[in-house]
């Protein structure tokens, strides 16, 4: 039974069965975000090297991939850059959360626990000892860098913590 009442804070929050409680500050704010993004993404659609009025997105959107510019530029172009940005957007949130709660610390970022500097240093061995290493792999050997730094703490932590 969801149940709306004043928290220990004495803010509004809404009590949801299992424990979980959302402050209505917290749920206002999301919804007020939710509305910006769609409205950022009716306007990327908009927008572009050929102008689309809404009629012509609409159109676009409803007849599917393929026939006119409008749903090329709409299903090809756009629509997968947009997506591509939320997709990378919600995971670069989902990771600093999830370091904020690993170290506790409010202002926690990948610097933090050296993750950026093992990725670059990686990046610059690559490039100093292979001068021909295809520019595409340079990603992966970063996202390499990145996490042995990351398990070499996660062992370090594990030795230096031992669980009783």
């Amino acid at each position: 039974m969801t149940v709306i009442a004043q928290g220990l804070d004495r803010r509004l929050a809404l009590f949801l069965p299992g424990g979980l409680k959302i402050r209505l500050v917290d749920l206002s704010a999301f919804c007020g975000l939710l509305l910006a993004t769609l409205a950022m993404l009716a306007f990327s659609l908009s927008v572009g090297t050929t102008d689309l009025g809404p009629l012509a997105i609409v159109r676009a959107l409803v007849s599917g991939p393929g026939g006119s510019d409008a749903a090329f530029a709409i299903w090809d172009v756009r629509l997968p850059r947009i997506l591509m940005g939320l997709m990378v957007g919600w995971c670069i949130a989902l990771t600093g959360a999830m370091l904020q709660s690993l170290s506790q610390n409010p202002l926690a970022d990948p610097g933090l626990l050296g993750l950026s500097q093992g990725s670059l240093t990686t990046i610059m061995i690559a490039l100093v000892f292979f001068p021909a290493f295809p520019q595409a792999v340079l990603p992966l050997a970063a996202l390499a860098g990145g996490l042995a730094v990351g398990c070499l703490l996660i062992a370090w932590w594990e030795e230096a913590m031992p669980v009783a």
